[in-house]
């Protein structure tokens, strides 16, 4: 089962000093109304083997590449799961033809 982990509400950072109004990167000087640092949220997902996204629904901010992520791991195990089982079903049938 594909994990991933997002941080959303990324519109409630602000940069001091800036008229950009993302603070994705973990590095910046932000004013944050964070409840979780970026740094330790990456390193939990990493820890856990979970992608990391930071979002914002209300400026649209990496909503898309999260949702696309999703559709495709959950599309990958599938596919996986599928010839797991077409490969049980054939080696079955090999065992049933050899006996």
């Amino acid at each position: 089962m594909p994990m991933v982990m997002v941080g959303n509400k990324l519109d409630l950072c602000e940069r001091i000093n800036s008229d950009n109004d993302s603070c994705s990167s973990p590095m910046e000087d932000v004013v944050s109304q964070r409840a979780i640092n970026s740094e330790v949220a990456q390193k939990f997902a990493a820890d856990h083997g979970m992608n990391y996204f930071e979002t914002s629904a209300l400026k649209d901010h990496q909503v898309k590449d999260f949702m696309e992520h999703i559709i495709e791991s959950v599309h990958k195990n599938e596919l996986a799961k599928q010839n797991d089982l077409d490969l049980e079903q054939d080696m079955d049938q090999l065992d049933a033809e050899v006996r």
